[in-house]
């Protein structure tokens, strides 16, 4: 068996090339020759089944035109005068002439009114009443009938029967003439057609009884005479028929054997003819095609081998100088070349192949002297780096550092090589440091912050690159670079100090704001209530100058009040804010419409608003910036009505909100200055107000992690939008 299989397989090159080609080719060709018999066999299956559908629809045409034939027989027998006035004497004659010459008939009947068989060319038939039979009942209404297959109540035979209504000279039916035709009759008709040797046709009932019989059921090894109509055919064919589908692949027809077939409903679908032949005779010339189908291709596999086979040969010659040449390079002599020319009748690929050959061991030349260049690059960059390297093998040891290693941990390299990196780790360091080295040493490259001790115990914090030193796809050591980084430590140290001064600062800020604003409260409501009370007291003995003052101390007092308040409002927004829940934002736009009601009657706003979403936010804050945008779009507003417009939509993960008005608007210039807390851009006496309402709605939006923004033009509106997460804060 080896010996077979070094012979089919040999380890040559062109052993190897020989075994390869001639299994392709042979692949090929018989993957053709499946491929061609695949195509003609289904050729041939659906040219077979067409050709029985032919067969099949001369027959239809044969047996409908027969029936025809007998019905118009029967209509002539209706119309004799003897017949129409009931000549009892000549009817009876007319029957038995017409048996004589229509030997397609196995006999006829004159029945009449009543249904009793009156006059017959059967004998003991006269006296029967058959008025139950339907052949009977459609006649005596008028219509000419041809029956399923019945069993003759006389003789007890299966037949066929033709009926027709019998008609005197006004049109009214007298009786019924019917003949009775036998099932050997049809079959006669059926075998005058038929394709090749073992093709047939015959008919079955739609329930599967035999009508006539096959040409080939006598073949069947039976020991009993076959039976009509007991008979069943449960074939494939029959189930297609039953289903209204066709039938394209073989299956086994009653015999057993395999058969193409295809069939046709008759006599208003109450038959079925079927039509079968062998599939062995149906692809006879078929299999003689692919035979000599498959004989050319092998032939043609054959010549293609033997061509192969002498092409390898010439290859195979040319392949020696390039071995001899491989084996000059590796023993190291790269400047060894090929002569080609020394080769008769070289393949211009060969030459192609030497050159190339000859090229790459030039570049070889080449690369091995790019290499040594290259190893002295690399000790260079190790030796001159300003990042300090260690070289440390896989039990931990030191290989080599470079000389700003050396200045890092003011050790001298001979002090270190051959020392455990963990010698320069402090106590607390030395699992970190150990664990980094093992992750490392499995191949995963890591940046991490660790601290070492120099010679002087000094500690020294570090960005260390710990990456694996990988020779040949293997893990041989480590690379520890480090910069050293203690002072940009020290410096984090000052700006986290620097931070929580100003955190401090801020956090003071906001309570000054608020006590301030809050003792302030006591003062004012004593300076305003007094100044009230002067002016209710002395409002007639004072003339006109000093109800004036009073009236500006008044609205001074009450506009400090409003600015302390407001103050107050904007120091709270972010330490005094609620948990964030979900909001339904219709229900949210309906508060502050509630909130604003008497403002927005006075006004004759309108509040426009598409369907909101819900999202997550402090409710209580989030009426108040709705709030404030909504009447700022109605107070800076010179319109008869006030519109004001509401929508909302998703921007990547936050809901976007749009306030629109149709107010007096303002310049761009000043489209980020108005966020700033007591920035106007109008007198007092315009428009009231303190400047802190849209620097608390910028308070509001960042603290629900958006933000805020606003496009206007002057007398054409403003439109404020802000950002919310969708998420929860």
């Amino acid at each position: 068996m080896k010996s077979l299989s070094k012979r089919l397989k040999p380890d040559t090159l062109k052993g190897q090339l020989m075994f390869w080609a001639s299994l392709l080719l042979l692949l090929v060709g018989v993957s053709s020759i499946v491929i061609v018999s695949l195509i003609e066999y289904k050729d041939r299956k659906e040219e077979v089944v067409a050709q029985l559908e032919e067969v099949l629809g001369v027959q239809e045409l044969f047996i409908d035109s027969w029936f025809q034939e007998r019905k118009t027989d029967l209509k002539t027998i209706a119309k004799l005068k003897e017949v129409r006035t009931h000549n009892s004497k000549e009817i009876e004659s007319i029957l038995y002439f017409t048996l004589e010459s229509k030997k397609e008939f196995s006999n006829l009947h004159y029945i009449n009114n009543e249904g009793v068989i009156e006059f017959t060319t059967l004998e003991d038939a006269g006296g029967v009443n058959v008025s139950d039979r339907k052949y009977y009942q459609k006649a005596i209404n008028g219509q000419s009938y041809i029956s399923d297959v019945l069993v003759g109540r006389i003789a007890g035979n299966l037949y066929v029967f033709i009926s027709n209504p019998v008609k005197d000279d006004q049109g009214q039916i007298q009786g019924v003439i019917m003949g009775a035709v036998q099932l050997q009759t049809i079959e006669k008709i059926l075998n005058k057609y038929n394709l090749g040797e073992t093709g047939e046709t015959y008919l079955i009932h739609q329930q599967g009884g035999l009508i006539t019989l096959p040409r080939l059921i006598n073949t069947l090894k039976k020991t009993e005479k076959i039976k009509r109509m007991d008979y069943r055919i449960d074939t494939k064919i029959v189930k297609a028929a039953k289903q209204g589908t066709k039938l394209i692949d073989s299956y086994q027809d009653y015999r057993g054997k395999a058969v193409f077939g295809t069939y046709r409903k008759i006599n208003n679908d109450r038959w079925l003819i079927i039509g079968e032949i062998d599939a062995s005779e149906a692809l006879a010339s078929l299999y003689q095609q692919i035979l000599l189908i498959s004989l050319a291709i092998l032939v043609i596999v054959a010549v293609l081998i033997y061509i192969t086979k002498r092409l390898i040969e010439r290859i195979e010659r040319p392949m020696e100088y390039l071995l001899e040449g491989t084996q000059m390079l590796e023993a190291g002599k790269y400047d060894y070349k090929i002569d080609f020319k020394a080769i008769p009748s070289a393949p211009v690929e060969f030459i192609q192949l030497c050159n190339t050959f000859n090229t790459m061991a030039e570049e070889i030349n080449k690369n091995i002297k790019l290499l040594e260049e290259n190893k002295e690059r690399y000790r260079s960059l190790f030796r001159n780096n300003i990042a300090a390297v260690f070289s440390i093998d896989l039990e931990g040891r030191f290989l080599d550092i470079n000389s700003a290693a050396q200045q890092l941990t003011g050790y001298f390299k001979e002090e270190l090589i051959g020392s455990f990196f963990t010698e320069l780790l402090p106590q607390d360091q030395i699992e970190k440091g150990r664990n980094l080295f093992l992750d490392t040493a499995k191949g995963k490259a890591e940046l991490v912050e660790l601290t070492i001790v120099d010679k002087e115990d000094n500690r020294i914090e570090l960005m260390l690159t710990s990456m694996p030193i990988i020779i040949n796809n293997k893990i041989i050591g480590v690379y520890k670079i480090a910069i050293d980084i203690t002072e940009n430590k020290r410096n984090e140290e000052r700006i986290f100090k620097v931070s929580e001064e100003l955190r401090r600062s801020n956090k003071d800020l906001q309570q000054f704001a608020y006590v301030a604003s809050h003792d302030l409260q006591e003062p004012l409501r004593m300076v305003t209530s007094y100044l009230q009370l002067l002016e209710r007291r002395y409002k007639d003995k004072l003339d006109e100058d000093a109800n004036e003052f009073i009236n500006f101390a008044v609205d001074g007092a009450k506009r400090m009040q409003t600015l302390i308040n407001d103050l107050l409002e904007y120091s709270r927004v972010n330490t005094r804010g609620k948990e964030f829940k979900e909001i339904d934002g219709n229900q949210l736009i309906e508060e502050v419409k509630r909130n604003l009601s008497i403002f927005i009657e006075e006004k004759n706003a309108k509040i426009i608003y598409e369907p909101l979403a819900d999202f997550y936010g402090d409710r209580v804050q989030l009426v108040q910036l709705f709030q404030n945008l909504i009447q700022n779009g109605i107070k800076f507003n010179d319109k008869e009505e006030p519109q004001i417009d509401i929508s909302m939509e998703e921007k990547d993960d936050a809901w976007q909100f749009a306030i629109s008005d149709n107010g007096i608007g303002f310049s761009a210039e000043y489209s980020e200055r108005i966020f700033t807390i007591f920035q106007r851009l109008h007198s007092y006496n315009e428009y009231q107000g303190t400047g802190i309402g849209l620097a608390i709605c910028k308070r509001i939006v960042e603290r629900h992690g958006g933000e805020i923004w606003v496009e206007s033009e002057e007398g054409k509106g403003s439109t404020f939008y802000f950002t919310i997460k969708q998420r929860r804060i």
